[in-house]
């Protein structure tokens, strides 16, 4: 009992001390503070190269080019593209509310959506409340042009809009006063001894960041499933219980997966789960 309650307290003081070296003025006094990037009027976004996952078969000089995301200016559409021999999928996911659900149309390319398979311009199969799902490039990195047209609620495209600027502010997080400064330490120290390992803790930081988002916007990620019952029914005529603890288990270990990262990041790594200044303009004529 007493160990817990010197962990408690250590976390709690912890907790405390970031969150008073997050204001600018004592932050500022150790190290020097940059801002996130204003994108409420961007349309177009393209991934860094460390967030593609390249065919290493290909000469360096053919370098897979970057992901294009493009949001509709007098629509509720994003259009996403992705060039020859680069690789794109969503997480695989669901949603409790008909709000967040979005409707796919396939422009080019071959893709996969969750059992459904298509190389030709059609309309794919919308996301629904409580059913999981996801979009990827079939057969690996594309073999061609691949594009396609996601459209929903301004909540949907408004959450698309944040992750890809977080996305492209990913190292600028490491610069920001609301960064722990030992955080920012770390990455610092990092750079210098080797860029390839400031490039994973970006990575990392930024993974968690995204759950964040996630927890406080209706998408809960898939974690998987206790089965531990298929021991006795490995295959068939298991009884209804265990249908329904296994469909209780995804979603309990979806809601505390998110809910660990959520509190992660906003106690101890200065991150939220949403930014005004990544919020795109209702208006954008």
């Amino acid at each position: 009992m007493a160990l817990l309650w010197y962990a408690a307290t250590t976390l709690s003081v912890l907790a405390a001390i970031h969150r008073l070296l997050q204001f600018h003025a004592v932050h500022s006094f150790f190290v020097s503070c940059a801002s996130r990037t204003d994108t409420r009027h961007q349309t177009t976004f393209k991934t860094l190269e460390r967030h593609l996952i390249p065919d290493k078969t290909v000469p360096a000089s053919e370098a897979p080019g970057s992901i294009i995301f493009e949001f509709e200016k007098d629509g509720d559409g994003l259009v996403v593209q992705v060039p020859v021999r680069s690789w794109w999928r969503t997480v695989t996911a669901r949603h409790r509310t008909q709000a967040m659900c979005r409707e796919v149309d396939l422009i080019s390319g071959d893709w996969a959506i969750r059992g459904f398979y298509a190389s030709t311009p059609v309309r794919g199969p919308p996301e629904k409340p409580n059913l999981w799902y996801d979009i990827q490039v079939m057969y690996g990195p594309a073999a061609r042009l691949c594009q396609l047209r996601r459209s929903g609620s301004e909540r949907a495209w408004q959450l698309d809009h944040m992750i890809l600027s977080v996305v492209q502010d990913a190292a600028v997080y490491f610069k920001l006063c609301s960064t722990p400064v030992w955080l920012r330490l770390v990455y610092a120290a990092a750079n210098v001894i080797s860029p390839l390992a400031a490039d994973a803790l970006t990575r990392r930081l930024l993974w968690i960041q995204i759950r964040t988002m996630f927890f406080c916007h209706d998408t809960w990620e898939y974690r998987g499933r206790c089965s531990i019952f298929r021991i006795i029914w490995p295959f068939f005529n298991e009884p209804e219980w265990v249908r329904r603890f296994e469909l209780w288990s995804e979603e309990y270990m979806s809601t505390q997966f998110l809910r660990f990262n959520y509190w992660l990041g906003y106690v101890f790594l200065g991150m939220k789960p949403e930014y005004p200044g990544y919020k795109m303009n209702a208006s954008r004529n």
